[in-house]
């Protein structure tokens, strides 16, 4: 039982990875809507359960290549909020 448990978990987890990821923005949620070819966005009453019943396994690879543009580009927003103090602390700019 445990064993079963554990293998739902891990065949889950590439969705959670991509469903979950912070960086994702409405556009994103709109390209991969695009791509599905249905609404994707979440709202609050989204599951991972609902996701799943939607058939999305066929298009991860896609979603995986949006959410890891989503994480780049929050990095890069990331960087640019974090950078400001410090230039203007030490005048580098």
């Amino acid at each position: 039982m445990c064993v079963s448990v554990c293998v739902k978990i891990q065949e889950n987890i590439p969705v959670i990875a991509v469903m979950c990821n912070p960086g994702l923005r409405p556009r994103h949620w709109d390209h991969m809507s695009d791509i599905a070819k249905f609404d994707l966005m979440p709202d609050s009453s989204t599951t991972l359960r609902k996701m799943m019943r939607l058939n999305i396994m066929p298009y991860m690879e896609q979603f995986e290549a949006v959410s890891a543009s989503a994480t780049k580009v929050l990095r890069l927003y990331g960087f640019r909020s974090f950078r400001r103090p410090f230039v203007k602390r030490f005048a580098l700019c």
